[in-house]
């Protein structure tokens, strides 16, 4: 990331930058915030500092902190907005960075004010209310141990009236230890009964309000417009922000247990999605989508499971298609979101061995134990036992198999008659190397992918790969 920022800054040394060249930095500003997305809002407000005190022109600076600002204020993702209100309080408000309108900066200054009270980790601030029989309710001293939702709503609000639909599925399939909290924002008791009883009636709910409006709801809890959802762990702290019911349900999920991958109905959407193909075009459109219906929506942790199912599916698959897009996939996407330990280790697996005998490059320089398989002549054998280097010269297929597997037995049988029509093939057997030469089979596992066999990798007979992961030897690539 520094080398990347060290980049970025050097653009803002030029003087003076014309209308093109601030297009040019807003474009790599944009590459810059989308590299720092898995970053805690900590490491992204000391990465804006950065960045910000590296422009020597007061124009280009205003221009940075200006696209920062406007970045983690319409963010999506939560925990962001504490970089927009940390750049108001060390930048727009000391007077060092400017807004291009005065009024800009009051109504950054007045939003940063109501919302600071109610970031991610802080302790949530302490709430008395009543309920509509008038007794008054201190909702965080309730039901200690507990997960607290507090939903803020008005009457008015069509929006809310949408998100309760939601939220009564929701209540009525929870198993989650939570006391859910409809808090209504105005004062008008007769709109507030009918709607508790039109829109948001049913068990789960526990209904109060502020009618002397004394809380200070807007400076408490950002409660400028509405709907608004927090979610409070037992200890008291605010665990989430900005929520909806769907991404309320999906924290609450990891936060009350692990997620188990391999989901059956995850299993059946990727092969439906699949079914057509396994490209790495195909990867990556669908790839694409869950990032769109997630990530993109600001719900890190949907995504994050998402992406650790479509892994965890792709890691079976064994075509050079599939392993492509596996390798795009991890490289592009999933360094985008924090992972669960397991799905982290299985992409750091991947990684590892998707970068074995890479196409294009040397085969690794081994010898091994095998069986040459070759057009049989007046002089020799079709078949050669022996030990062979596997940059041995007019190579064109090298096959890892081993005994009792379907696949390798079919593969053996191209190989045979394959190889009666000249093509030189070598086949490793792996079951032979593991009992008769143990470091030979280390040697191959640390330098190919044999985590599935039969392993197929095509050569151009001087030795460099051409294809591997291959499912046929009827078509030698060149």
């Amino acid at each position: 990331m520094r080398r990347f920022l060290a980049y970025l800054a050097a653009l803002l040394l030029v003087l003076p930058l014309r209308g093109q060249d601030f297009d040019a930095l807003g474009t790599k500003l944009e590459e810059y915030l989308a590299s720092m997305e898995t970053m805690t809002a900590a490491e992204k407000a000391s990465e804006c500092d950065f960045l910000i005190s590296s422009c020597r022109d007061s124009l280009v600076r205003d221009f940075v902190a200006g696209k920062l600002y406007d970045h983690y204020f319409n963010s999506a993702l939560m925990g962001d907005e504490e970089v927009a209100i940390h750049l108001i309080d060390s930048w727009f408000a000391p007077g060092k960075v400017s807004f291009a309108d005065p009024l800009l900066l009051f109504n950054a200054r007045l939003w940063a004010d109501a919302n600071r009270s109610s970031l991610l980790g802080k302790e949530a601030p302490e709430l008395v209310l009543e309920s509509p029989g008038g007794e008054i309710v201190r909702p965080l001293e309730s039901s200690a141990g507990r997960y607290k939702v507090f939903f803020f709503y008005d009457t008015s609000c069509a929006t809310c009236k949408m998100e309760t639909l939601y939220i009564k599925r929701f209540l009525s399939e929870n198993t989650f230890p939570l006391d859910f909290y409809g808090i209504y924002v105005g004062t008008d008791e007769a709109s507030w009964a009918r709607y508790r009883a039109m829109n948001l009636s049913g068990e789960g709910i526990i209904h109060l309000w502020d009618p002397s409006s004394s809380e200070d709801l807007p400076h408490k809890y950002g409660v400028i417009s509405t709907p608004r959802m927090f979610l409070i762990g037992p200890e008291g702290k605010i665990l989430g922000r900005g929520l909806d019911t769907r991404s309320l349900e999906t924290l609450l999920g990891t936060l009350s247990g692990p997620y188990t991958y391999g989901n059956p109905e995850a299993k059946a959407l990727f092969d439906t999605l699949f079914s057509m193909g396994g490209e790495p075009e195909d990867v990556e459109n669908v790839a694409r989508f869950l990032s769109e219906d997630s990530l993109e929506k600001g719900d890190t942790l949907l995504f994050s499971h998402l992406a650790g199912e479509l892994l965890y599916w792709l890691s079976s698959k064994k075509t050079p298609g599939f392993r492509e897009g596996t390798r795009l996939f991890i490289e592009k996407y999933l360094s985008r979101v924090p992972l669960d330990p397991e799905i982290s280790a299985l992409a750091s697996l991947m990684e590892d061995l998707l970068s074995k005998a890479p196409v294009g490059e040397k085969v690794p320089a081994l010898e091994v134990h095998g069986t040459l398989l070759r057009r049989r002549c007046l002089l020799r054998k079709a078949r050669k036992e022996g030990i062979f280097a596997l940059s041995r010269k007019g190579l064109k297929f090298i096959v890892f198999h081993t005994s009792g597997c379907g696949d390798c037995e079919r593969i053996l049988s191209e190989a045979e008659a394959l190889s009666s029509k000249g093509t030189n093939i070598l086949l490793v057997d792996m079951d032979q190397l593991f009992s008769s030469y143990p470091e030979e089979a280390d040697a191959a596992f640390r330098s190919f992918d044999l985590s599935a066999l039969p392993m197929v990798i095509s050569l151009d007979g001087k030795g460099t790969v051409t294809g591997k992961y291959l499912d046929s030897l009827s078509f030698p690539q060149e």
